[in-house]
């Protein structure tokens, strides 16, 4: 978000009655409890160099999905192996 439109947004906050701020403040709070538990799984994946799913040391990265590193087992098809 360009710093502008982030401006703009602070400033719609005001304007947002005490429902609207609550449920903003938990999907905040739901989106740093998501970032946190990805860095996490990231973080754990780089220190045991094994696949999070089946713990094979033999696995390579395969993209992402749902801002997740997605692992391949390095004997199977991708097809076949994608976690």
């Amino acid at each position: 978000m360009i710093p502008h439109q982030f401006s703009k947004l602070v400033r719609a906050m005001n304007d947002l009655t005490r429902h609207q701020q609550n449920r903003l403040l938990d999907e905040l709070k739901s989106t740093l409890n998501h970032n946190k538990v990805v860095q996490t799984i990231e973080e754990r994946l780089e220190k045991t160099n094994q696949c999070p799913h089946c713990e094979s040391p033999s696995f390579s990265r395969w993209g992402r999905a749902h801002q997740l590193v997605k692992t391949v087992i390095k004997p199977l098809m991708p097809s076949q192996a994608v976690h």
